[in-house]
């Protein structure tokens, strides 16, 4: 079965995903925010000791959906620690951090595979689908969150949306790309900004996934947002109460699972 699990690194998005053969891919290593300033390094600390735990000695792929440090700030770790073979990634970003993670792939000679809207390629048994970034679209250092790598995963029946920080512009971009999925990681941390009732409709999902920092000075996800997921009856996980939580699809049906604590 496909395995997607969203690891619970705080205010920020780590998103394993493990095809039914057992290849692996990371999107995004959580990472702390750009405002604050701390020495801890997200993907050394948390990341890698749960991908360890799991017995994970190296990654067949890495990807970033967007270079905010929250979801970029602990990839160099877990780059030096699991050598994959390949980083995704949307947009050639002009930030800092964007120049500061291609070093680190370079030297471990990872190889680099841009990705933009209307892209399909195979992982495993599992075909992947790019919604965005638009083709053509140029990043800047003001759009980060729209330029998010949104994939959607198929596995026969049973499918998932990831769609990184996206907020409602791209969303009314994907409802006219069939986004339909089982599976939704909910866009922006459950903010205001993301989970427009007509996406929402357009995705359809039985399950949905919020990655948050518990009591996060943001307030994420936001209770208006969470209240409608829970009236559209959407079973819902957040890692801030729940911790990690892994989902399977089988094919044919979709169960979660939120780790021991």
């Amino acid at each position: 079965m496909l395995e997607i699990t969203a690891i619970d690194v705080g205010q920020g998005d780590s998103l394993l995903i493990i095809s039914p053969e057992g290849k692996t891919l990371l999107l995004d290593a959580g990472g702390v925010l750009g405002q604050s300033h701390s020495d801890f390094d997200v993907g050394e600390e948390v990341v890698s000791p749960y991908l360890w735990s799991r017995g994970i000695a190296r990654l067949d792929a890495v990807a970033i959906s967007h270079p905010h440090s929250d979801h970029i700030g602990g990839m160099r770790s877990v780059i030096a620690n699991f050598r994959p073979k390949e980083l995704w990634y949307g947009l050639d970003s002009p930030t800092p951090e964007f120049a500061e993670l291609v070093s680190t792939a370079r030297a471990f000679g990872v190889a680099f595979r841009p990705h933009t809207a209307g892209d399909t390629f195979d992982f495993g048994s599992v075909q992947i689908r790019v919604l965005n970034p638009q083709s053509g679209a140029v990043a800047t250092n003001r759009t980060q969150d729209d330029e998010s790598l949104v994939l959607h995963l198929q596995y026969r029946e049973t499918s998932a949306l990831l769609v990184g920080d996206s907020h409602k512009r791209v969303e009314e971009i994907m409802e006219g790309e069939t986004p339909r999925a089982n599976l939704l990681k909910i866009g922006h941390h459950g903010s205001a900004t993301s989970s427009s009732p007509e996406f929402l409709n357009a995705v359809s999902p039985q399950f949905a996934v919020v990655s948050a920092g518990y009591y996060n000075s943001f307030h994420h996800p936001r209770p208006d947002v969470m209240k409608r997921y829970a009236d559209m009856q959407i079973r819902t996980y957040r890692t801030d109460l729940a911790g990690a939580v892994s989902f399977y699809l089988d094919g044919a049906t979709v169960s979660a699972q939120p780790a021991p604590r």
